[in-house]
């Protein structure tokens, strides 16, 4: 193996080890964030004796922990599955991240505005599933009732199938909406767009949309926290620094052999 090869494999280490250093720096920088899912570069050897590079990115989609909230529009997932969201541009975006508000619409929003997605109801409130829509709460709704007079809504609750009930004065429960999920066959191919929010990836197939209580409930009144290890990633943290030394050392020392060869031709 000659020392330019050394230098080579001594480079890649640096940039692998700087690499880890990232990783682990933003899974302890969003340690805070609700429903976040810590992860770290997977690396691979490059051909023979020429170093290491960055062959995909490992997600660790664990549960995080759950925890109440006063909120009652505050939504937390136990199990698989992603709520839906769309901005104003119909595009749709994938997250766990459950920390959602009525707008001035009545419309369940998240907190950058992209609206909820699942199925309405009719002036009957019965649910229309022919496709999926942003989610209003009409909290004026208004219910005939068999006398001719009409019931009104008085509150609502988001139950563990994701439907949203409204409870009316004449002591009736009907749907306001329900709440849809979304799977993926491969969850770690989804593409990070920022403010807690993922995308459709080359790798993560398609969204398969899922009613929740089917393998996962929803918790009105909670958050999911970030399922970040602080410990493990300042072990990582730690790892990735002497492997950064070892590697300065690595250069360090082929480059001075370098310098030898070339003072021993010039004699």
């Amino acid at each position: 193996m000659g020392l330019g090869s050394v230098m080579q494999a001594g480079l890649s280490g640096l940039t692998a080890a700087e690499t880890a250093v990232a990783y682990a720096a933003n899974n302890v920088a969003n340690a805070r964030t609700d429903g976040y899912k810590s992860s770290s570069p997977v690396f691979v050897d490059l051909a023979p004796l020429l170093g290491v590079a960055v062959g995909g990115v490992a997600t660790d989609h664990s549960q995080g922990a759950i925890v109440l909230d006063e909120s009652p529009t505050s939504l937390a997932l136990q199990g698989e599955g992603y709520f839906v969201v769309e901005g104003s541009d119909g595009q749709r975006f994938y997250t766990r991240d459950g920390r959602f508000t009525l707008n001035a619409n009545g419309e369940l929003t998240n907190s950058s505005g992209q609206r909820v997605v699942g199925y309405g109801v009719d002036d009957d409130f019965q649910l229309q599933r022919q496709e999926l829509a942003p989610l209003r709460i009409d909290l004026d709704a208004r219910a005939q009732k068999p006398d001719g007079t009409t019931a009104r809504l008085v509150s609502y609750s988001i139950g563990g199938d994701g439907r949203i009930r409204g409870y009316f004065d004449d002591g009736g429960t009907r749907d306001l909406a329900q709440i849809s999920l979304a799977r993926f066959a491969n969850p770690s191919g989804l593409a990070r767009q920022g403010a807690n929010l993922l995308a459709e990836g080359a790798n993560s197939g398609l969204p398969v949309p899922f009613d929740p209580g089917q393998g996962t409930t929803i918790i009105g009144g909670a958050r999911e926290l970030s399922n970040t290890d602080i410990a493990h990633e300042l072990l990582e943290l730690r790892a990735a620094s002497l492997w950064f030394r070892a590697n300065t050392h690595v250069i360090g020392t082929a480059d001075a052999l370098l310098k030898e060869l070339m003072y021993l031709g010039r004699r």
